[in-house]
């Protein structure tokens, strides 16, 4: 998969504010309920989008991508496609 077609999903002061608190991207493990889906979090879209592109990077890099810096490649392909038309 070429990450550099995704859509554009967010402007790029959103994704470096939403750097700060990745917490929310995190999904459920042991039965325990992840913020992504508590109020207000649950409002917020996107979480399918970074999931593809964590489990992209993760079939070619495994077990070294935490999930803070998916934020920082989603804002990178955002931006490199918004540059390049």
């Amino acid at each position: 998969m070429n990450l550099l077609l995704l859509p554009p999903l967010f402007d790029y002061s959103s994704m470096v504010a939403s750097i700060r608190d990745v917490s929310v991207l995190l999904n459920s493990t042991n039965g325990v309920k992840p913020e992504k889906v508590v109020l207000p979090n649950e409002l917020l879209k996107g979480f399918d989008v970074v999931d593809m592109i964590n489990r992209s990077v993760e079939s070619v890099c495994h077990g070294v991508v935490s999930c803070s810096d998916i934020p920082v490649i989603a804002a990178r392909f955002t931006t490199n496609s918004l540059a390049t038309g």
